[in-house]
């Protein structure tokens, strides 16, 4: 076996010694280091490109966040509404069917007035039962002044409902 190492050293004094060699390396030892300023440069570039797009994204995505949090917060507004809207609309129900209630009564007691004022006419009854059916039909007509007093705040009550609604 041979050593190379003398061998190297001579091709290394070779190439050193020749002047337009060492020119070309220099030359393009600057082209390797200019490109390399280059590519940094461009490494720079695309990292400060590459923040502001994540900026970007993180901005786009607290926005997608806030509008998500506003639609929720919306839409339980929307349901509370809509709850709100149907017990109002049960309430209206109740007080319409407590007036036909009311009325009903009101119709029933005006025939029972009208049935005790037709037997106090047409009947030979002594002056103390019609005096006792005449204090009946003073009660009655009391109880539908109060029935249509109560019918009256209910109607009221019932409009006033229905312009909440609206």
């Amino acid at each position: 076996m041979q050593c190379t190492c003398k061998k190297n050293i001579q091709t290394t004094q070779v190439y050193t010694e020749d002047p337009e060699l060492i020119e070309r390396l220099k030359e393009r030892q600057l082209q390797l280091e200019e490109l390399l300023l280059d590519f940094q440069h461009s490494v720079g570039n695309l990292e400060r490109e590459n923040q502001l797009y994540q900026e970007k994204i993180r901005i786009e995505q607290q926005g997608l966040a806030e509008s998500e949090q506003f639609r929720l917060q919306i839409q339980e507004e929307v349901r509370d509404y809509k709850l709100s809207m149907y017990k109002k609309q049960q309430d209206v129900q109740i007080l319409i069917q407590r007036l036909h209630e009311k009325e009903a009564d009101k119709r029933n007691l005006i025939n029972d007035s009208e049935f005790l004022r037709q037997q106090i006419l047409h009947s030979g009854e002594t002056k103390q039962q019609i005096l006792k059916k005449d204090e009946h039909i003073k009660l009655l007509e009391d109880r539908i002044k109060a029935l249509d007093d109560e019918i009256l705040s209910l109607r009221k009550s019932i409009a006033q409902q229905k312009v909440v609604q609206k």
